[in-house]
C-alpha cells in the first residue's frame, strides 16, 4: 500500500491503525505524511500490522526520538526493508536503531540525508548490523566517516551501498571496496569529489571485480581518472556503469571507449554530458556498441547529425532501449532513428522534449512492439 505524499499526518495514522485492510498489508509506503512521532505511536502498536515486512516513512519529520520508539515496537522485529530517509535521527537515532534486538531480521536499511556523522557511522562497527543494502547518501561522512566505514563494511556483509554526495574522495571509496572484500556488487558513490588520482586508486581494487553495478554521476575525475577506471582489468563483471552530469563531452567519449575492462557492459548512462555528434559516432561505431542493451543520451546535444550516426551504427544488434530525451533532435534526425535497421532490436525509444516540427516518420512503429 502506498499513501505517500498525501498529508495525513498523525490523524490519518490512527485511522489507519484501525482500519480492516491493513491486515493484509506486507509493503507500506507512507513517506512525506507529516507523521512525527506521535504518528508512529498511533499506527506502529496496531495489531493489524502482523504481516508487515516493508515500511518506508522517509521525509516525517521522526527525529531521533521517532526512530528510537519504531525500533522498540512490535512491528520492528518482522520487518526486512526499513527507510527512515530524510528525518534527522543523527547519530542518536541511528544508535537506537543498530541497539534494537528487535531490528535483527532487516536486510536493507534506508538512512539517507539524516544529519549522521563519523561518530554515527562508528557506530556500525560491532553493531552487529547484517544487511544486504545500506543506503548512507547525503550524510556528510567525510575521510573519517569513510576510514570507519571501510573498518565496519566487512562484519556487514553488504551487497548494495549508497554513499552519494557523502563528501569522500576516490581513495576512500577504494577503502570501502577493499573492506567489502568482494561482497559489494552495487555500488553508488555519485556526487564524491573522487579526483583523477582517487579513481586511479579505486581502479587498483582487485575487489572491483565484484562489483556489477557503479553510479559515479557528477564524479568528473578528468580524463586520466576516467580512462584509468574503464581499463581496470578488476571490471570484469560491470554490467551497469552511470557517468551522468560529469560533463566528459565527446573527448570523454572517446576516453571511455578507449577501456579494455567493459567486456560485460549491458547498460551504460551518459546523460547531460556535453555529448555531440562526433560522440555519438564515436560510440555507434565502436565495439561496446555491439554489447550494450541499454542506452542513456539523455539531456545532451547530438542534434541530427548525432541521431543519424547512431542510427548508422551497424553493431547495435542487443539495444533494447535507447533514451535522447531533450537532444536538439528535429523529426529528420528522429525518423532516421525510427526507420535505421541496425536498431531493429528497439522495445523502448524515448525522443520527449525534442523540437520535432513536421511530420515524423513512424512507419517503422506499426508492425513492431516500441513503446
Amino acid at each position: 500500500l502506498n499513501l505517500s505524499n498525501n498529508a495525513i499526518g498523525p490523524g490519518g495514522a490512527a485511522a489507519l491503525a484501525v482500519s480492516k485492510a491493513i491486515g493484509h498489508i506486507r509493503r507500506l509506503a507512507l513517506a512525506q505524511n507529516n507523521l512525527g512521532r506521535q504518528g508512529l505511536q498511533l499506527l506502529l502498536p496496531s495489531a493489524g500490522l502482523e504481516r508487515l515486512e516493508a515500511l518506508d516513512v522517509s521525509s516525517n519529520g521522526l527525529g531521533a526520538n521517532g526512530a528510537m520508539f519504531l525500533a522498540s515496537s512490535p512491528v520492528a522485529r518482522r520487518l526486512r526493508h526499513l527507510d527512515l530517509k530524510d528525518n534527522q535521527i543523527e547519530d542518536a537515532g541511528l544508535a537506537g536503531l543498530l541497539g534494537s534486538p528487535q531490528l535483527t531480521g532487516l536486510s536493507s536499511l534506508g538512512v539517507a540525508q539524516n544529519g549522521i556523522t563519523p561518530s554515527g557511522v562508528g557506530l556500525l562497527d560491532g553493531a552487529g548490523l547484517q544487511v544486504d543494502s545500506l543506503d548512507l547518501a547525503d550524510n556528510e561522512l567525510g575521510d573519517l566517516g569513510a576510514a570507519r566505514l571501510a573498518s565496519a563494511i566487512p562484519q556487514m556483509r553488504i551487497s548494495n551501498l549508497n554513499i552519494r554526495r557523502a563528501g569522500i574522495s576516490g581513495d576512500d571509496v577504494a577503502a570501502i571496496v577493499k573492506g567489502g572484500r568482494k561482497s559489494i556488487t552495487v555500488l553508488d558513490v555519485s556526487h564524491n569529489d573522487l579526483g583523477a588520482e582517487g579513481l586511479q586508486s579505486l581502479a587498483r581494487a582487485t575487489e572491483l571485480d565484484s562489483v556489477s553495478q557503479l553510479s559515479l554521476d557528477g564524479t568528473w575525475s578528468g580524463p586520466s581518472g576516467m580512462k584509468a577506471l574503464v581499463s581496470s582489468p578488476f571490471l570484469v563483471n560491470l554490467e551497469k556503469l552511470s557517468i551522468n552530469s560529469t560533463a566528459i563531452g565527446d573527448h570523454g567519449v572517446a576516453e571511455l571507449l578507449t577501456g579494455t575492462g567493459l567486456n560485460s557492459l549491458q547498460e551504460l548512462h551518459l546523460q547531460d554530458n556535453g555529448i555531440g555528434a562526433e560522440g555519438a559516432a564515436a560510440l555507434a561505431a565502436s565495439p561496446l556498441a555491439a554489447r550494450l542493451k541499454s542506452l542513456d543520451l539523455s539531456f545532451n546535444r547530438l542534434g541530427d547529425s548525432g541521431a543519424e550516426a547512431l542510427a548508422r551504427g551497424p553493431a547495435w544488434q542487443q539495444l533494447q532501449e535507447l533514451k535522447l530525451r531533450d537532444n536538439e533532435i528535429s523529426f529528420g534526425g528522429a525518423s532516421a532513428i525510427l526507420a535505421s535497421p541496425s536498431l531493429e532490436m528497439l522495445q523502448s525509444i524515448d525522443i520527449s522534449a525534442n523540437p520535432l516540427r513536421g511530420q515524423l516518420d513512424v512507419h517503422s512503429l506499426a508492425d513492431d512492439n516500441i513503446s
